[in-house]
């Protein structure tokens, strides 16, 4: 009888302290979200910055808790950043020890498509065997405000210098406050404004600049500044290469040509003059004889 009610106590004592400890790891009552991308949408070929919220982490029973995110297409991350934190060794907001940040910076592949794509999350809560996880999706909105461009040299005449760039919005997004302008460099000469304000250009939609420059053969650099969908101000660097040949019709009217037949022509009429000279001096002698 005494052994019946000694082992009963055992295991009594055994199925509570189980409990205990099954209490101690699943105590921590920790909740996560996704309070800021930035920027939104996020933009294939360029990189997201996300920030997670923990709460309720200044329970005891959350001690040596972790925090990890696990990127997949079409996401990825730098190496050296790391994706996994121990909760408990970042500092909490205003002191209450209740709430932590917790950034991350991510690249999104340059071929991702537009829409709604998943960043998986995992919440280790404890650090023995009893250890609770926790596994989330967050949707990161993706889509591509960029326009895009094919720059081109239209024309150039050796006559006036006009130097003149086609521009054709290859992309599915409008460019506003276009402005176009050539850097300094060897390749090219820009007498006066070396920008120029183009405005808006929609997608698919062409048109032309035109610069007073004095061009050499080769590559010149070319860069386009405008506001996207988001009205972020992008950048984008082209080049197109000057071959001198391909306008060498445009020197047969230019002042130096002209200059040049009026010289031949003033020749011709000193050389004419001359020889009316010498005839008329050559028929006075013979009519003195």
């Amino acid at each position: 009888m005494k052994k019946s009610v000694l082992l009963s106590l055992f295991v009594g004592i055994f199925v509570f302290l189980s409990v205990l400890s099954f209490v101690s790891a699943t105590g921590c009552d920790m909740s996560i979200k996704l309070i800021n991308q930035d920027p939104y949408p996020a933009i294939p070929g360029d990189y997201v910055k996300l920030v997670f919220e923990l709460s309720g982490v200044g329970s005891p029973n959350c001690q040596g808790s972790v925090f990890e995110i696990a990127p997949e297409y079409p996401f990825s991350s730098d190496p050296g950043q790391a994706l996994s934190v121990d909760v408990n060794e970042i500092s909490f907001i205003n002191n209450y020890k209740q709430t932590v940040l917790v950034p991350y910076k991510l690249r999104v592949d340059k071929d991702a498509v537009d829409g709604d794509s998943n960043v998986k999350t995992k919440l280790t809560i404890g650090s023995s065997d009893t250890s609770k996880y926790s596994f989330d999706n967050f949707n990161v909105s993706v889509k591509d405000v960029r326009a895009n461009f094919d720059v081109i040299l239209n024309d150039y005449s050796y006559t006036t210098n006009n130097f003149v760039i086609g521009l054709i919005n290859v992309g599915k997004n409008d460019a506003e406050s276009l402005v176009v302008s050539i850097p300094e460099q060897d390749n090219i000469k820009v007498v006066g404004a070396s920008e120029k304000v183009i405005g808006s250009l929609a997608s698919n939609d062409d048109t032309t600049v035109s610069f007073n420059a004095i061009p050499k053969a080769g590559p010149i650099n070319i860069t386009l500044s405008y506001n996207d969908k988001t009205n972020t101000r992008r950048t984008i660097d082209a080049q197109i290469v000057f071959q001198s040949g391909a306008f060498d019709s445009t020197k047969a009217s230019t002042g130096k040509s002209t200059t040049y037949y009026f010289v031949i022509a003033v020749i011709v009429l000193i050389i004419a003059y001359l020889i009316y000279r010498r005839f008329k001096k050559s028929k006075k002698k013979k009519d003195l004889f």
